[in-house]
């Protein structure tokens, strides 16, 4: 658990520490999102633990809107085609069409922003909170999905395409592109590896849809 904590929270650290170099009115403006130079003003800095809590509910935003579920449902139906065996890649196809976008909508409406940032050691509190309110018929899907997740983890060919996707997008970070792509391999290499080792009910327990 510790080791997964100790992950996610340095990979945040590392994308707030780039995204205080950033100018964000200077992007806006590019991106045509502000119209106004008062719409771009940049907000006072708040605590570590506030920024997360807006991430995650953010976040949550994000994966209740059904044209992103799609998009990431396209993106990740990809992945069944570097399976091997037409019947792991059928298996796979028939998750995605199936059940997969209902799974995100359910992430959604059951993400705790103050408990996911605890858990990240993000936000302190008297009272430890859970990431997720599952209820107790979650635990059994989380294990079923980590199983296939076993199972994609060991195709050499997604690790490759997942990497060589890192590279694409850390090409966006400039002057960090290298520090990017050393982040998101090492972080890949930790999960990658956490996967092959740990049981899923295991796993399950570390981010709460298990008892």
């Amino acid at each position: 658990m510790d080791e997964c904590r100790n992950t996610l929270h340095e990979l945040l650290n590392s994308v707030i520490k780039v995204g205080q170099k950033i100018d964000p009115p200077a992007i806006c403006r590019s991106l045509k999102i502000c119209s106004q130079q008062s719409h771009c003003m940049a907000a006072d800095s708040q605590p570590i633990c506030g920024i997360c809590r807006i991430v995650i509910q953010e976040l949550a935003k994000l994966l209740e809107d059904r044209k992103v579920d799609k998009v990431i449902n396209s993106v990740l139906k990809e992945i069944c085609l570097s399976l091997l065996g037409s019947q792991a890649q059928e298996q796979c196809t028939e998750f995605f069409n199936g059940t997969f976008e209902e799974w995100l909508l359910l992430l959604a409406n059951k993400i705790d922003s103050a408990g996911t940032c605890q858990f990240l050691e993000l936000c302190e509190a008297k009272v430890a909170k859970r990431a997720f309110g599952f209820d107790i018929n979650a635990c059994d899907t989380c294990m079923e999905v980590v199983k296939k997740a076993k199972r994609v983890a060991e195709s050499t060919k997604f690790v490759d395409d997942l990497r060589t996707l890192f590279d694409r997008v850390c090409k966006i970070t400039l002057v960090y592109e290298q520090k990017c792509r050393d982040v998101l391999n090492h972080k890949l290499d930790v999960i990658l590896k956490k996967l092959k080792e740990t049981e899923p009910r295991t796993l399950c327990k570390e981010i709460g849809l298990c008892n």
